[in-house]
């Protein structure tokens, strides 16, 4: 108790004055390069050396942005002109004057604005006032922009002549057009090109947008950002665009389908349910779970308090090299989310609104009343027992999956506010969803408030913050093992949903003990209710020219209260007498504080960017409950505590945990073409004792760019980046006092007479030494764009290995406990390729892209400690699965079927199989003994796909747009646990309809056993019999828009507007028989010990929704 009390997060104070300390050194050694630098142009300072000989002047460009910050712009008509070959030999001159050298007898002129460098030909008038022709003409002006910011350097011309200009460093233009309609082209490099067709309108203000393939795309990584073709770790990413696409819930629904490596599995259909995210398979037999970083603040919470439409982009760290930086936490991979800012300029309304409609997409095939009576007299008959039906002519019955399931209301609203100036931008925005359950009496509720600010205070000083807030309200029911859903299966159909007095029926003498579903529906009171505030702060400054500080605060702060009361109720067999309340409160503070160091320096062929930082995390949980039974009323006025009289508990802990870390990065880059990023990070985890409490997490990935190479020459290939990585993760998610003893108060009576006793005894056992779980990755990979950049290709190979893995073992009794503390003893192995292909183009005025991914893995353990025993756990059949080494973790276990005995003959001629008779399931003797018995148990079935993929598909035409999004997974198998329930004809429940296909006589079946209340052969035992196919393709979206023109958005007074309808999970193909092939958790506490369970808790929904989103 006194280490637990010692460790205690951390000592505070020491863990403070290290931080103090370390800040103040890093601040005095930044301000020690402070220095006062001319006020000159980068333009004046930056000098080019130039040696070449009868090479195309693209080549020469591409040498000048390799030695300079320079970029160069030019329209796509002057494509051919660049391939013109030059000769050119210049020494250390400005870059004025080798353009000019560069540039004779080409045709082609420049101008420099800024860091850009825009070519044109020799005709074209690049003057604020082009004049075009002596008629009548006019002036047109305006501000062309892209989301962040002013946009310099862009070509504004009329289409069909030579004539345009340029905009300047603020983004203005000015041009002379002839009177009449003319067409106005705003093009630039890494944009797409916008045609406006000009009437009488004299300022037009545009807002251009990145091409999705453009590869100098800035993706954002750990710590900043990097442009998409220099990086040289496995990273995906999801813009906005991608996002909108699929109107979600949550931010992590967005990920299904649409990242390489990254498997996204629904545990339940319940509103505004997490869902179980896997980044290149599973990497341990505890916590699975990504790192989240959301705008520079790490968390592992549940991402529904967040509103997918402030979502600007996401990034997904896969590989050793990407996540490195972010150490003891990454093991399972990070995803960064990064979420929409402010803009420069006129400011912006735009307002979103969706409404629609979900309903359950598949019903399970159940009997009718006629048909169970029919089979449950027949299995009391064939026990020797006498029936209790004799054919009562009942009919269709009760269809209880009609009584709870409903078509429920879905309805989203966003309004956000954005404007800036050279100084400052801002974003406000309000989110309000409301989504109905599909079942009865559930719900779920959010409300968003959101605040981004950056300022410039100077010119080198920049403070900004960002901030949500959040308020959720759910009504819940019970989806466990005996919820509303289950029940709603299991409930005969005999029983109607009411009585003659319109009270709740029951279940009757023969028809089980399950609730009226409907009533546990409408009896449910259980609310939770989350007020959280998410968000951070921070301060940058440019020291020098390249040097840059950054401070960083955030700050994740909720207060989650539940209430639930269970009422009396009797419905028929089905009753509860005492009622009760239970009512919690958490609270969580999350405090996080970083600050770096950024330097980038470029000298001729080299740049190199250098991180270095410290971060401090300290987080605590409290928690309080209580509980009490007896109230006088179910009667809403009287749910809270004072009001119950009996049993009275309360119970309530305090949890606390901290981490500093020091961390570092260097990107290191030669003549464009040769890249190296070392990185590497030192945690320290209150979590582990003191002889483990730190771990250091090293990276190292190459980068090769072949076709900058000059023995490179391909017709069709534009870029080809050929990269490998190598790297150590760790893992700390354990109970935060593995490490250490802890107590627990107890209460005894002893003596005569009897007192009650106070005493101690350890809650579990502990391991001083245990330590971090290292995960240690291997990626190769290649990156290339093709057929001038319509295609992108990438394709990776990684092994992901963990060592040091957490079990806990067993332990013999004389111990006092059933098990061990955690011990550093397994391995685990993942390996696999990953795919993604892109390609866009376009036919006329039909635009169109296709997207697609795939990712195949294998997942072996390959140590469990020192004997290497197996694991045996699950959910069902309580050894259910096995994880043993030359397997993947938790694979399916039990005995394997081999049809159905047809006549004593067979079974005779059969291993000995205690209890059977003819009609009964006949097991194989895979042990060989001659007995059926637990030794024949083996491997049955893989909770995990060989394989998963997405695809989307979009078009465009004339202001209409379509996309489509296809999902899926192949090689995996599924545990139908349900089926257990619904083939066994030993309960009174109801039953499915595969039992009617049930063994009569000789020959009628071999699939299905003989009907009887009484299984000697113990048919029902766990076994491949509830092994089904996972596998399924899935239609996940399907969307339909129209975007008004800008002429006709103008009439209206508005800046864009669209409307759209959409629909989700409107198709699967799939062979499985339950609800729903996507199952992932069967109990989400539980975690990835019930992946690939179906209990049959709450279905997913289909869903129909038509939106509008209008900018002012």
């Amino acid at each position: 108790m006194k280490d637990a009390a010692k460790a205690k997060a951390f000592d505070r104070s020491f863990l403070l004055r290290i931080l103090i300390m370390s800040n103040i050194s890093l601040i005095l050694v930044l301000c020690s390069f402070i220095s006062v630098t001319a006020a000159e142009s980068y333009a004046q300072r930056v000098r080019v050396s130039l040696d070449y000989k009868n090479v195309t002047l693209e080549k020469v460009i591409n040498d000048i942005k390799r030695q300079t910050e320079f970029e160069f712009a030019y329209q796509a008509d002057l494509e051919k002109m660049v391939l013109k070959k030059v000769t050119v030999n210049v020494q250390d001159e400005l870059i004025e004057n080798v353009m000019k050298t560069v540039l004779q007898g080409t045709g082609l002129s420049f101008r420099i604005i800024d860091k850009i460098i825009l070519l044109s030909k020799n005709r074209m008038l690049i003057t604020s006032d082009a004049g075009i022709t002596d008629d009548p003409a006019r002036k047109v002006s305006g501000v062309v922009k892209d989301k962040s910011g002013t946009l310099p350097g862009v070509t504004v011309r009329v289409k069909g002549t030579n004539f345009g200009t340029v905009t300047d460093v603020e983004g203005k233009y000015s041009l002379t057009v002839p009177e009449g309609e003319v067409v106005l082209v705003f093009s630039y490099v890494g944009y797409q090109t916008v045609e406006i067709i000009l009437k009488d309108e004299t300022v037009i203000d545009i807002i251009m947008v990145q091409d999705a393939l453009s590869l100098d795309e800035v993706v954002v990584v750990g710590y900043g950002t990097q442009k998409k073709r220099d990086i040289t770790g496995a990273v995906s990413t999801i813009s906005s665009a991608d996002i909108q696409k699929s109107p979600v819930v949550g931010i992590d629904h967005a990920l299904q389908g649409q990242a390489a490596g990254v498997q996204v599995t629904q545990n339940y259909g319940t509103p505004g349910a997490g869902i179980q995210v896997r980044i290149r398979g599973i990497g341990t037999i505890g916590d699975s779970d990504p790192l989240y970083v959301i705008d520079g603040v790490p968390t592992k919470e549940n991402l529904n308090s967040l509103n997918p439409n402030d979502i600007e982009s996401i990034s997904v760290l896969k590989d050793a090299s990407a996540a490195a930086i972010y150490g003891a936490r990454a093991a399972n991979g990070v995803v960064l989310i990064t979420t929409k800012k402010g803009i420069k300029g006129e400011s912006m309304v735009q307002f979103n609104a969706t409404y629609g409609v979900q309903q359950i997409s598949n019903k399970l095939e159940l009997l009718t009343a006629d048909e169970y009576a029919m089979v449950m007299d027949e299995a009391l008959t064939n026990a020797g027992l006498a029936p209790v039906w004799n054919n009562p002519g009942l009919g269709e019955g009760t269809d209880w999956q009609d009584a709870i399931f409903r078509n429920a209301a879905f309805q989203k609203y966003d309004l956000s506010v954005s404007s800036g100036n050279d100084k400052t931008t801002y974003l406000l925005g309000l989110g309000y969803l409301a989504q109905d359950g599909i079942v009865k009496h559930s719900d779920f509720t959010r409300y968003n408030l959101r605040f981004n600010l950056n300022s410039n205070v100077t010119e080198k000083f920049i403070v900004g913050a960002n901030m949500n807030l959040s308020r959720i309200k759910e009504n819940l029911i019970d989806t466990e093992i005996n919820g509303v859903v289950r029940s709603a299966i299991f409930q005969p159909p005999t029983i109607p949903v009411y009585n003659e007095d319109g009270t709740y029926a029951g279940p009757g003498e023969n028809e089980g003990d399950a609730q009226n579903p409907l009533g546990m529906a409408d009896r449910s009171d259980k609310t939770q209710a989350n007020n959280k505030l998410f968000g951070n702060i921070f301060a940058s400054y440019d020291i020098i020219s390249g040097l840059r500080f950054k401070s960083n605060l955030g700050l994740n702060v909720y207060s989650l209260q539940t209430i639930d009361f269970d009422p009396t109720f009797s419905e028929g067999n089905a009753n509860r007498l005492i009622n009760s309340l239970n009512h919690q409160l958490i609270n969580y503070f999350d405090v996080n504080w970083e600050n770096t160091l950024e330097y980038t320096r470029k000298i001729n062929l080299h740049k190199v960017t250098a991180l270095v930082g410290n971060t401090m995390q300290e987080a605590s949980t409290g928690l309080v409950s209580g509980y009490r039974e007896n109230f006088s009323s179910n009667e809403d006025y009287l749910h809270y505590l004072d009001a119950g009289s009996a049993n009275d508990k309360a119970r309530g802990r305090l949890t606390e945990w901290s981490l500093l870390s020091y961390f570092g990065r260097i990107n290191y880059d030669f003549a464009d073409k040769y890249l190296l990023s070392l990185n590497a990070r030192y945690d320290g985890s209150s979590r582990f004792g003191k002889k483990n409490r730190w771990g250091l997490f090293p990276s190292v990935s190459a980068g090769w760019r072949v076709s900058g190479e000059d023995f490179f020459k391909s017709d069709f290939i534009d870029d080809l980046k050929i990269r490998a990585s190598w790297g150590q993760l760790g893992n700390q998610d354990i109970g935060l006092y593995a490490f250490s003893s802890v107590l627990q108060q107890i209460f005894y009576p002893f003596g005569n007479p009897q007192v009650i006793q106070v005493g101690y005894l350890p809650a579990s056992d502990f391991n001083p030494d245990v330590k971090w779980e290292t995960t240690t990755q291997l990626d190769f990979g290649v990156d290339f764009s093709a057929f001038d950049y319509r295609l992108y290709f990438s394709a990776d190979y990684y092994k992901k290995n963990t060592t040091d893995m957490l079990l806990i073992l067993p332990q013999p009794a004389t111990s006092g406990f059933g098990s061990t503390g955690y011990e550093n003893v397994g391995e685990i192995v993942n390996k696999g390729l990953e795919f993604q292909v892109i390609w866009r183009d376009k036919i006329g005025k039909l635009n169109y892209n296709v997207n697609a991914n795939l990712t195949t893995n294998k997942n072996e353990v390959l140590n469990l400690g020192e004997n290497n025993e197996a694991i045996t756990s699950g959910l069902f059949f309580d050894m259910s699965t096995r994880t043993e080494v030359g397997h993947s973790i938790r694979e399916f276990y039990g005995y394997v079927t081999d049809g159905i005995f047809q006549n004593q003959a067979e079974i005779d001629a059969h291993a000995e199989q205690p209890g059977a008779v003819p009609g009964d399931i006949r097991f194989k003797d895979i042990s060989g003994d001659g007995v059926i018995n637990s030794d024949d148990r083996t491997f049955i079935g893989n909770p995990y796909p060989d394989m998963f993929f997405g695809l989307n598909l979009g078009l465009s035409y004339k202001g209409f747009d379509v996309s489509l999004f296809l999902q899926g997974q192949y090689g995996n198998e599924i545990y139908n646990a349900t089926k257990f329930w619904l083939t066994n004809s030993g309960y009174n429940y109801n039953k499915g309809t595969a039992i009617l296909e049930r063994w009569t006589g000789e020959g009628s079946s071999n699939t299905e056993p003989r009907l009887s209340t009484v299984d000697a052969n113990q048919n029902a035992r766990g076994s491949d019999r509830y092994i089904e196919d996972g596998s399924y393709l899935r239609l996940k979206n399907l969307q339909i828009g129209y975007t008004l023109s800008e002429n006709m958005a103008r009439k209206l007074s508005l800046k864009g507007a669209r409307v759209f309808v959409s629909g989700s999970n409107l198709l699967t193909f799939t062979k499985y028989t339950g609800y729903d092939p996507e199952v992932g958790a069967a109990r989400a506490t539980l975690g990835d010990r019930t992946v690939g369970f179906d209990e049959v808790t709450y279905p997913q929904n289909r869903g129909f929704i038509m939106g509008v989103t209008i900018s002012m």
